[in-house]
């Protein structure tokens, strides 16, 4: 089988059972993605949630332009025709959709959604327990930044109790998988829950930031790098933020930045990911780069931050991506009226932030800045190209007040 994408993969093993092919990794990043599909939302999974529901039926009997106006952030294209494929496919069509524990809550700060396949196949019988990324509503966004605190963020949290309580309902073997955000939960809840240890087969994480330390329990961690299959493309941005415990394999996948953040652009060759050398400078420059704003950077006053940025969205009334984008300008008059009427304790929090974050950039810009001139910027993505420039703009210069600060200084100079 030559280079192919996650699709093809479907087709050429539709004929292959789970004895002559046992799960493996491009299963789970298959699982892992259609966990992105907002089922949770449709009436069919209402109706048939007790004794599951099968891919096939799901892609039969799901009312797609229901789900896509719903969300079109997550329903795209590519993960219907995705499910379509695997509907079509004796090996992927049986598996069945047997929970979807979702919640998304504005006082906590949390955006969580787990899925739980099962695959049957005579007498055998697994369980794959998915973890949802970062989804479109701006909570799940705010959440992110907590990932890396001392303390566990509400969805981490959630994660644990969630495959705690799943484990315990179905007994068997299972595997746990997670992309991005996800792949953080999935390392979490492996961590942190208390279910039989000889049950878990595999543990595969895809391009997520990793558990800062002190959310790691050392004995688990030793026995779970046993089972861990822990896979970043090759010009990651967010697989090298974070302490990871093994080292990763590195996947070939087409673009940079947050193209190859996609799965569908990893390649696919001899029925499993393939296998780059190396990582990009970009990744290497983003993962230092993070590691400088972790040193300066105090828990209390990110909390803070993010607290107040809720508080802001809240006021102006918008939740989501999707509704920002329906409606930008009147949404962004929204968030300055709202912004008008903060406390000035709160502006003063946003204002000491901002500045922060520009010194930082600097910091990185100039520290980096050999590598930066070396970085084919055609191959990057619009995001990822306005990130490079930000940085090369940033390189070797100071704020206004810094600028002010030194003419002063110099005129000083000149008087004496």
């Amino acid at each position: 089988m030559v280079h192919s994408s996650i699709q093809r993969y479907i087709e050429a093993t539709t004929q292959d059972s789970w004895h002559e092919r046992p799960f493996g990794e491009v299963d789970a990043l298959i699982l892992t993605d259609l966990a992105y599909l907002t089922f949770e939302a449709s009436n069919l999974w209402q109706k048939h949630q007790s004794e599951g529901v099968t891919l096939y039926e799901l892609h039969e009997l799901v009312d797609w332009q229901r789900l896509q106006e719903t969300n079109p952030f997550l329903n795209v294209d590519q993960r219907l025709v995705l499910l379509k494929a695997a509907s079509q496919s004796l090996r992927f069509a049986p598996i069945e959709l047997i929970s979807v524990k979702q919640h998304i809550q504005q006082d906590a700060i949390e955006q969580f959604c787990l899925m739980t396949y099962r695959i049957t196949e005579a007498s055998d019988v697994q369980y794959i327990y998915a973890f949802r990324g970062t989804d479109d509503s701006l909570i799940g966004w705010l959440e992110d930044l907590l990932l890396f605190n001392e303390e566990p963020a509400a969805a981490q949290t959630s994660s644990a109790h969630a495959l705690e309580a799943h484990a315990g309902t179905w007994s068997g073997p299972f595997v746990i998988c997670g992309h991005s955000k996800g792949a953080n939960l999935a390392m979490y809840a492996a961590q942190w829950a208390d279910y039989p240890l000889t049950n878990l087969r595999g543990l595969y994480f895809f391009d997520g930031p990793s558990l800062p330390e002190s959310l790691v329990q050392p004995v688990k961690q030793k026995f779970l790098t046993n089972v861990l299959h822990y896979f970043v493309p090759e010009y990651t941005i967010f697989g090298l933020l974070g302490d990871y415990p093994i080292k990763p394999t590195i996947v070939k996948g087409d673009g940079m930045g947050l193209y190859v953040h996609n799965l569908y652009q990893w390649h696919v060759a001899d029925f499993a990911l393939e296998r780059a050398e190396q990582f990009s400078s970009l990744s290497r420059i983003i993962s230092q780069g993070f590691d400088l704003v972790l040193e300066q950077t105090n828990p209390e006053r990110l909390l803070a931050f993010v607290t107040a940025l809720r508080d802001l969205f809240n006021d102006a009334q918008v939740t989501s991506l999707n509704e920002f984008s329906q409606n930008t300008i009147q949404t962004l008059n929204n968030l300055l009226t709202s912004y008008r009427q903060l406390p000035q304790q709160t502006k003063n929090l946003f204002r000491e932030v901002g500045g922060d974050a520009s010194r930082l950039i600097r910091t990185i810009a100039d520290t980096y800045s050999s590598e930066l001139d070396r970085l084919p910027r055609y191959q990057m993505d619009p995001l990822s190209r306005m990130f490079y420039d930000f940085l090369r703009m940033h390189q070797g210069r100071t704020s206004v007040s810094e600028q002010i600060q030194r003419l002063i200084s110099r005129g000083s100079e000149l008087r004496k």
